[in-house]
């Protein structure tokens, strides 16, 4: 592959990342407008969220590992037809339909982003590789909600989901048009990852991770309020935390041969962040500011080095580990997101805030306890060590 097409094809798989993940929290932006006109009551339209986590936990590992022998071009472009699909919503708006595609997008989510990983790290290094995954990913958490929000108020909750629906059919087209090398033959199923002691520990502590990282940061803006942000103050706070993201991402990506490392550091820093927003919401401006970016690198971070740190422990099935990793994520996103909430609604944001720092503790000791299993338990076969 020439340096010109491997910079095309970063591109465009990281822009298909990016309308992918956009998909996934732009609904975030669009429920009040979508529940009025498909009459959906609140807890629907947060159901929304539920059932494309449902399907990205609960099918996109066996359709990874089913698809694992299929030409990596044509599994990155049919995975962006649910997002396509879209458009039908436009034509045909009512809940059902949408429940429908939300399961189905949050299968292909975690599909094109193990295959794209898996490309991507044979083409740049496994850090630097995800990384430029990531920025398509980092953008899409950063700016779906808020610009969802914008075009619903302005010209109606269709704008952005056409929008999203039409990029979805071009990327289509040009994921199909990449010309990329087939993996590697995989010489035993994918499944067999599942029986590794080490691999089943990366997962549970990939959940634990993410349960940190959004036990406070799906409660941002309540943070932020509860230090005294409102209006445009806490639109300016949301764009330093979402561009120290993208620094984060960067930081990750250079950073990837001490992933398991930072299964340790990124809870850390995203509890304390949380924390310093929650329980010193007095403090000085600076301060606070400097908080806010840490825990933003962090949290972006977070996103690398764990898809690194689990397809390091799966080489000879990247695609399949990366799968898992994003599953694991989404029960961790679920669970945090569940704790935080309960906190938030039982002691208040105080309390909410120091969520995170309860995940924190299985994370050290997960990593402890990896650190301590027997050296022919925690290391892949020296042939898929080759491959990573």
């Amino acid at each position: 592959m020439t340096r010109g097409s491997s910079k095309a094809t970063a591109l465009t798989i990281g822009l298909s990342a990016l309308v992918l993940v956009a998909t996934e929290f732009v609904v975030i932006g669009l429920a009040p407008a979508m529940s009025a006109q498909l009459d959906m009551t609140p807890s629907q339209s947060g159901w929304l969220v539920t059932w494309f986590a449902i399907g990205s936990a609960l099918a996109a590992p066996f359709l990874s590992a089913y698809l694992s022998d299929t030409s990596p071009a044509k599994v990155l472009g049919w995975m962006m037809l649910p997002n396509s699909a879209n458009l039908i919503l436009i034509v045909l708006p009512n809940f059902e339909l949408a429940a429908a595609l939300r399961v189905a997008q949050g299968a292909a989510l975690p599909v094109y982003i193990s295959f794209a990983s898996s490309h991507l790290s044979q083409v740049y290094g496994a850090g630097k590789g995800v990384a430029k995954v990531y920025i398509g990913v980092t953008l899409g958490v950063v700016l779906a909600p808020s610009c969802g929000t914008f075009f619903a108020e302005r010209f109606g909750w269709q704008t952005p989901v056409a929008g999203l629906g039409l990029l979805s059919v071009v990327l289509l087209v040009a994921n199909l048009r990449l010309h990329l090398p087939p993996f590697q033959a995989k010489t035993a199923s994918a499944l067999s990852l599942l029986r590794r002691p080490s691999f089943l520990c990366q997962l549970f502590l990939s959940v634990c991770v993410f349960s940190a990282m959004f036990a406070g940061y799906s409660y941002l803006t309540s943070l932020l309020a509860n230090a005294g942000l409102e209006g445009d103050q806490m639109s300016i706070a949301l764009l330093v935390f979402g561009g120290a993201g993208l620094a984060g991402n960067w930081v990750g990506g250079r950073t990837a041969d001490h992933a398991l490392a930072g299964a340790i550091v990124v809870p850390l820093l995203v509890s304390g962040g949380a924390m310093a927003f929650g329980l010193l919401a007095t403090a000085p401006a600076l301060l606070l500011t400097v908080v806010l970016i840490a825990w933003g690198m962090a949290h972006a971070a977070g996103f690398v080095l764990s898809q690194v740190r689990v397809m390091t422990a799966g080489p000879d099935h990247k695609s399949f580990a990366a799968s898992m990793n994003i599953a694991a994520a989404n029960v961790g996103i679920a669970l945090g997101t569940f704790v935080g909430g309960w906190m938030l609604e039982t002691g208040g944001v105080a309390s909410m805030s120091a969520t995170a720092a309860l995940f924190a503790i299985p994370c050290i000791a997960t990593v402890i306890l990896l650190a301590a299993l027997p050296r022919r338990f925690r290391s892949p076969a020296p042939e898929a060590a080759d491959r990573i």
